[in-house]
């Protein structure tokens, strides 16, 4: 079965992505910060052996090495990274005119849709050469929020 981490997978854009490839054979590991809503994802998609969960700060890239070595010890590899990135909303930053935003806001904007996608491959690329089979990353985010 092959396994896919789902970044950032405490959102709705993880569950719909998890919910695609459970569909399809793979067995998913979600990792994002917050596992108590991951929690009632993996509930909302039956549980059961085809997905689990990891607690992951993204924007530390020590942490995205720790995670993408467990994953691969525990499952045999990794065969796909999905990188879903932070909203305005989930990151805690008014909507506002650019003119009125502020550089510390912009920081976090990229840190959570740069830095994070950058530490998750850096981490989880060695496994996937390592396996000599290929691998699949996907890198996305939402312009409304998550």
């Amino acid at each position: 079965m092959p396994v896919a981490l789902v970044t950032a997978g405490h959102n709705r854009m993880g569950q719909g992505v998890a919910r695609c490839l459970i569909e399809m054979g793979w067995h998913v590991v979600l990792a994002g910060s917050e596992s108590t809503e991951m929690d009632e994802i993996v509930k909302e998609l039956g549980g059961g052996a085809s997905v689990s969960i990891k607690t992951l700060e993204c924007t530390a890239l020590e942490d995205c090495k720790r995670i993408a070595a467990e994953v691969a010890k525990e499952h045999g590899g990794i065969d796909g990274l999905v990188n879903l990135g932070s909203g305005q909303r989930r990151l805690g930053i008014p909507r506002a005119e650019f003119v009125a935003s502020k550089p510390a806001e912009w920081q976090k904007i990229i840190d959570g849709n740069l830095r994070a996608v950058m530490n998750s491959c850096y981490a989880a690329l060695p496994f996937m050469i390592e396996a000599k089979k290929g691998g699949t990353i996907v890198n996305m985010t939402a312009n409304k929020g998550l």
